[in-house]
């Protein structure tokens, strides 16, 4: 069986386009204008340790370089999530 790797670097460029796309880049531009610039630090840390935590995890289990875009993708809806959360809570 032959594995597609187009397929594998077509995956790997729509996913990080679609997390961008969420439309959170005014929300990190909103936390750093209120000098919120700390809580944005903070998730970044958070961001990376769930990446790091998830792409050794997705790694073992055998997924490959599949299972390293996933775990971007996750890192990314965490900090999104996360960022999304504190948008709704400080907006009246």
């Amino acid at each position: 069986m032959q594995i597609d790797r187009r397929a594998f670097l077509r995956t790997g460029a729509v996913l990080p386009a679609a997390a961008l796309a969420g439309g959170l880049v005014e929300r990190v531009v909103k936390a750093e204008a209120e000098q919120r610039g700390y809580w944005i630090g903070w998730l970044l840390i958070g961001q990376s340790l769930v990446v790091t935590a998830s792409a050794l995890l997705l790694a073992r289990a055998g997924w490959g370089i599949t299972g390293q875009f996933v775990a971007v993708l996750i890192g990314a809806a965490f900090f999104n999530c996360f960022l999304f959360a504190d948008g709704i809570k400080t907006i009246p």
